[in-house]
């Protein structure tokens, strides 16, 4: 996979999201306390740091399992976010 020797290095060089995106997508899907969210492609979970701890379930969902360990080292405090190896297909 593309990037599972450096998933490190792409954490630090991808852009992340605006503080707003939880927010936007609460309004735009009707997101209640207790909504599960699969973030498919996931990668290191930078969609997912800014959705988790707002009262719904996050599930991270990648190819690359470096890149979800990673994702799961970022998001280790959150007890309510989840990784799962797989494709968006």
């Amino acid at each position: 996979r593309r990037f599972d020797e450096r998933a490190s290095d792409y954490d630090l060089g991808r852009i992340g999201y605006p503080p707003t995106i939880a927010d936007a997508l609460r309004e735009a899907c009707s997101l209640a306390v207790g909504s599960v969210i699969a973030e498919l492609g996931c990668g290191t979970g930078k969609l997912s740091r800014r959705i988790v701890g707002r009262g719904w379930k996050v599930i991270g969902v990648d190819p690359s399992q470096p890149m979800l360990d990673l994702a799961k080292e970022n998001l280790a405090s959150y007890p309510d976010f989840e990784t799962r190896l797989g494709r968006a297909e």
